[in-house]
């Protein structure tokens, strides 16, 4: 049987560098605000009605 080696950059309880860090925290941003206003829009451009609205999309 072959042994894993741990390819993980960062253990648990690291941090990573600070510019690091600010890159993740706006991609994780930016992914979660497009999920979340894409949703709304296509569900009321396919329905022709305002079924879900945006602002509560993005207070739930």
């Amino acid at each position: 049987m072959s042994e894993k080696t741990n390819n993980l950059q960062l253990d648990v309880k690291e941090k990573p560098p600070l510019l690091n860090w600010i890159l993740l925290s706006l991609q994780h941003v930016l992914a979660m605000f497009g999920g979340t206003i894409l949703v709304p829009i296509v569900v009321n451009t396919t329905l022709g009605a305002e079924v879900l609205s945006i602002p509560m999309a993005l207070i739930t």
